[in-house]
C-alpha cells in the first residue's frame, strides 16, 4: 500500500506547473461566479467570457498533454473538442436559439449540446479502450459487468430521477430527440465506471478522474432538469460550476497521463481467481438487489435494464469460465498423461488405460510388451544426451507408426517403453511384440550417423481375471530382463523363472495339498475324424481353479508340481480321473480313444509304465485306446530310461503321440530313433494357416511327413469353419479346437456328444 501511495505521489509530481497554474487559475475564477451570486435567466457578458476563460484555461493540460507523445492523442484530442465547443456555447449563450435543452447553461443550444455529448461519449470509450486494453477477455468482461452493475446503482440512486425529468420535459415539448443527450450521459457514467472497476488491475490513475467528472456532469444534469422542469435558472451557477469541476477533473487527469499502460502495470494479486471471483460476486449481488428495487418502486426502465444487463454479462461470463475450465481441464489432463520427450503416453496414461479396460469388463484378457533399449547408455555417452533424445522421439514416432494393434503405447522413462494391449490374445502379443523388436532394428539417423540399435522385449499375458496391470509390467520386466540376459529379443513371461511372485508360495502350498486332495479337475475336449466328421476321443487337460485366484493355467501350476517331486501322484491323479470319465460317457457316444499328457520327469521316472499299466489294468481301459502325448523337447534328450520307457508303452498297445510338432527342437531324426504313432501340428501354425504361406508350408510338410511315416496326422487349434475346411483340403486326419468344442467339465461334455445323434459334425 505504501509503494502504490509513494508511486501515485511521483505522478503528481511529474504533472508540469504550468498545469497546476493553470487548473488554480481556473478554480479562484470559478470563485467568482460563486461571488457574484447570478440567479439570473441570461448569461451577462462578462458571466460568458469568465465562463469562456475558465474552459479555456482547464484546457491547457489537454493541449501539453497532445504536445507531449502519441499516446491517447485520440482521446485527449476529443476531450480537447468537446472543451472548445462548451468555450464557444458559453460565449454565444443568449444570442442562439436556446431550444429545450436538459444542459441548460451555459450550452442552451441543442445541436451544441449534441456535439458535446457525442465527444464527450467518444473521449471515455477511447480512455477507457487504452486502459482496458492489456487486459485478458475475460477480465475485460468482468469490467463491462462492473460498470453496468455500478452505473445501475447509480442510476437507482438519484439518476433514475434525472432522466423521469427528462422524460416529461421532453414528451410535454415533443422533443424526443433529446433522449440521445440523456442516453450519452449514461454511456458515459457507464463506460467510466467500467474502466474505474478495473483500476486496481490496471493502476491506470487517470481513471477515477474521469471517472469523477461523470459523477460531476450527472449532476450538473440533475440541476439543469429542475429549472427545466420550473422554467427557471435558479441552479445556473452551480451548473456552470458542474462543467467546470468536470473540465478541471480531466485537465488534472491529462496531466498525470505519463504511464502508458502494459502488462508489466498488471497487479497479479488483484487478478486472481479468488479476488475475480469476489469482484464478480459483488458486481452480481448489487445488479440483483437494484433489479429488485427498480421493480419494487417502478423506476424508469433504464434503471432497471443497466441491471438487468449487468447479470447477463455476469452469465456469459460464467459460460466463459466454465468453458475455460473445461478446456484448460482437458489440456491439463493432456498434459499430464503425455510424456514431454516423445509426445507418447506415459505410466499415468498407462493406467488410465486399464481402468478403461476394467470399466467396459476387457480386463480378463490382453497383456503387456515391455521394451527396453540395449546398450543406449552409449549412445549417450558417445554422441550426447541431445542425440539420445533424439534417437527416442525418432523411435516413439517409428513405433506408433508401424503397430497398428489397437493399445496404448507409453514411454516409461529413459529408454524404456510399454504398451498394453486390452483385448490382444496371447498370439497377438507374440506378433507385436516381434514387430516391435524389428522396428527398434531399423537404421536409426543422428546428425549424419546411422546408428543401428537392438531391444530387450518381454511378454506378460493376462492369464487370472482381474490380475492387475502393475502386476503385468512386473511379469513384463522379469521376461524382458531374461531377453536381455540371454540375447534372445523377446521373451514371453514364464512363471517358473519368476522368484519374486507374491502369490508363489501360497500357490506352492495350495497345489500341493490339491494333488494329495485329488481336487484337480479334468476337462475333456472332443477330438474330430476329418474323414467321417465323427467325434473319435477326447483329450484330458488337468484344470485347477483355488479359490480366490480363478483359474490357473496348466503352464502354471504343472511347474510347481514339478518343482516339488509331485508329478508321479498328480499324473495317476490325471490317469484316473479321465479314464474314469470317459468310461462313464460309455461307447455310445464313439469316444474310442483318450489321450493324456505328460511330462519328461514321468519318462524319467523309470517306475512310470508299471504305474500306467496299473491304472490301466485296474480300471479295465484298453492300452490300445490310450494315446500318451509327449512333446518334441522329450524326445530331443538323449535319456535311456525315455527310450526304454516309450518302447515299454508301445509294446503294450498304448499309442504314442508327438505333441505342439513343429514349435520345440524339430528333432526329425529321433522320429527314425523312436517309434511314435501320431503328430500333433501346434496351433500356432494352424490359425495362422489362412493368413501366412510359411504357417501354410510348415503344415504341409508335417502332413506330407506323417503320410510318408504312416502316422496320424491331428491339427489342434483350429476355431474357425474357414481353417476347418482348409486342413480337410489338405486331408488333415484329426482336428480339435474350439470350432468343435473347448475343453468342458464331464457334465457338459457328456450333453455336447448327446446333441449330436450318431456323432457326426457337419463339414466346416
Amino acid at each position: 500500500m505504501v509503494t502504490r501511495s509513494v508511486a501515485f505521489v511521483g505522478r503528481l509530481r511529474r504533472a508540469s506547473l504550468t498545469d497546476s497554474r493553470s487548473i488554480l487559475l481556473a478554480m479562484l475564477v470559478s470563485l467568482l461566479l460563486i461571488g457574484a451570486g447570478r440567479h439570473g435567466e441570461v448569461f451577462e457578458v462578462s458571466d460568458r467570457v469568465i465562463f469562456a476563460g475558465v474552459i479555456v484555461l482547464l484546457s491547457v493540460p489537454v493541449v501539453r498533454r497532445l504536445r507531449a507523445g502519441e499516446f491517447r492523442r485520440l482521446a485527449w484530442g476529443l476531450l480537447l473538442v468537446a472543451e472548445g465547443l462548451t468555450a464557444t456555447a458559453g460565449l454565444l449563450f443568449g444570442s442562439l436559439p436556446r431550444g429545450v435543452n436538459p444542459f441548460a447553461p451555459p450550452t442552451a443550444n441543442l445541436e451544441f449540446a449534441v456535439m458535446i455529448s457525442v465527444c464527450g461519449v467518444a473521449f471515455v470509450l477511447a480512455l477507457a479502450y487504452s486502459s482496458l486494453s492489456t487486459l485478458t477477455l475475460s477480465l475485460k468482461i468482468d469490467a463491462v459487468a462492473g460498470g453496468l452493475a455500478l452505473s445501475a446503482a447509480l442510476s437507482w440512486l438519484y439518476l433514475n430521477r434525472v432522466l423521469g425529468q427528462v422524460s416529461e420535459v421532453f414528451t410535454r415539448l415533443n422533443h424526443r430527440e433529446h433522449w440521445v443527450i440523456g442516453m450519452a450521459l449514461v454511456a458515459i457514467i457507464v463506460i467510466a465506471a467500467t474502466a474505474t472497476t478495473m483500476v486496481d488491475v490496471t493502476r491506470d490513475h487517470v481513471v477515477p478522474y474521469v471517472g469523477g467528472a461523470a459523477l460531476v456532469i450527472s449532476v450538473g444534469m440533475v440541476l439543469a432538469q429542475r429549472d427545466a422542469v420550473h422554467d427557471t435558472a435558479h441552479w445556473g451557477v452551480l451548473i456552470d460550476l458542474s462543467w467546470i469541476a468536470a473540465y478541471a477533473l480531466g485537465g488534472w487527469a491529462a496531466s498525470i497521463d505519463v504511464d502508458r499502460p502494459t502488462t508489466r502495470n498488471v497487479s497479479h494479486e488483484s487478478v486472481s481467481s479468488y479476488v475475480q471471483a469476489r469482484k464478480i460476486a459483488a458486481f452480481g449481488l448489487l445488479a440483483m438487489i437494484v433489479t429488485s428495487l427498480a421493480a419494487l418502486f417502478r423506476d424508469p426502465p433504464v434503471v432497471g435494464g443497466l441491471a438487468l444487463a449487468a447479470i447477463l454479462v455476469l452469465l456469459v461470463r460464467l459460460l466463459m469460465s466454465l468453458r475455460i475450465e473445461r478446456v484448460q481441464s482437458d489440456a491439463f489432463k493432456a498434459l499430464a498423461e503425455t510424456d514431454a520427450l516423445t509426445g507418447l503416453a506415459n505410466r499415468r496414461a498407462l493406467a488410465r488405460a486399464e481402468d478403461d479396460g476394467a470399466a467396459d469388463g476387457t480386463s480378463g484378457v490382453g497383456g503387456v510388451i515391455l521394451v527396453d533399449l540395449d546398450n543406449f547408455k552409449e549412445v549417450n555417452d558417445s554422441l550426447g544426451h541431445r542425440a539420445g533424445d533424439l534417437v527416442l522421439v525418432q523411435l516413439a514416432h517409428r513405433l506408433r507408426g508401424g503397430v497398428d494393434t489397437p493399445g496404448v503405447l507409453a514411454r516409461l522413462g529413459g529408454d524404456e517403453f510399454a504398451m498394453y494391449l486390452p483385448h490382444a490374445s496371447r498370439e497377438e502379443l507374440t506378433v507385436v511384440a516381434h514387430r516391435i523388436e524389428g522396428l527398434v532394428r531399423e537404421p536409426t539417423e543422428v546428425d549424419g550417423l546411422s546408428l543401428q540399435l537392438s531391444a530387450s522385449v518381454g511378454v506378460a499375458v493376462r492369464v487370472v481375471d482381474g490380475e492387475s496391470q502393475d502386476e503385468l509390467i512386473r511379469k513384463a520386466d522379469i521376461a524382458m530382463y531374461r531377453a536381455k540376459g540371454d540375447r534372445s529379443g523377446v521373451r514371453h513371461y514364464d512363471f517358473e523363472h519368476d522368484r519374486s511372485d507374491p502369490s508363489r508360495l501360497v500357490l506352492f502350498g495350495r497345489v500341493s495339498q490339491a494333488v494329495r486332495d485329488q481336487s484337480i479337475g479334468v476337462h475333456l475336449q472332443p477330438v474330430v475324424h476329418v474323414g467321417t466328421s465323427s467325434i473319435v476321443g477326447c483329450e484330458a487337460l488337468a484344470r485347477w481353479s483355488p479359490e480366490g485366484y480363478g483359474p490357473i493355467p496348466p503352464d502354471r501350476f504343472v511347474p510347481m508340481i514339478e518343482l516339488q517331486g509331485l508329478m508321479v501322484p498328480f499324473t495317476e491323479h490325471v490317469l484316473r480321473r479321465s479314464i474314469d470319465q470317459v468310461q462313464s460317457l460309455g461307447d455310445a457316444h464313439g469316444l474310442h480313444r483318450l489321450s493324456v499328457n505328460v511330462s519328461e520327469r514321468d519318462f524319467v521316472n523309470g517306475d512310470f509304465p508299471q504305474l500306467l499299466h496299473r491304472v490301466l489294468g485296474e480300471s479295465g481301459f484298453p492300452p490300445t485306446r490310450l494315446t500318451i502325448e509327449i512333446t518334441e523337447s522329450i524326445l530331443a534328450n538323449d535319456n535311456e530310461k525315455v527310450g526304454r520307457g516309450i518302447e515299454s508303452l508301445r509294446r503294450s498297445g498304448v499309442r504314442i503321440s508327438v505333441d505342439d510338432f513343429g514349435t520345440g527342437f524339430s528333432a526329425l531324426s529321433k522320429l527314425v530313433d523312436f517309434s511314435v504313432d501320431e503328430l500333433k501340428i501346434d496351433k500356432a501354425f494352424t490359425r495362422r494357416l489362412l493368413t501366412n504361406d510359411k504357417a501354410l508350408a510348415v503344415v504341409k510338410a508335417a502332413i506330407e511327413l506323417g503320410r510318408a511315416m504312416s502316422l496320424d496326422v491331428v491339427a489342434e487349434g483350429v476355431e474357425t469353419a474357414e481353417i476347418y475346411d482348409a486342413l480337410a483340403n489338405l486331408n488333415v486326419d484329426l482336428i480339435q479346437g474350439y470350432h468343435i468344442a473347448r475343453p468342458m467339465p464331464i457334465e457338459e461334455c457328456r450333453g455336447f456328444l448327446a446333441s449330436y445323434g450318431g456323432n457326426r459334425l457337419p463339414p466346416g
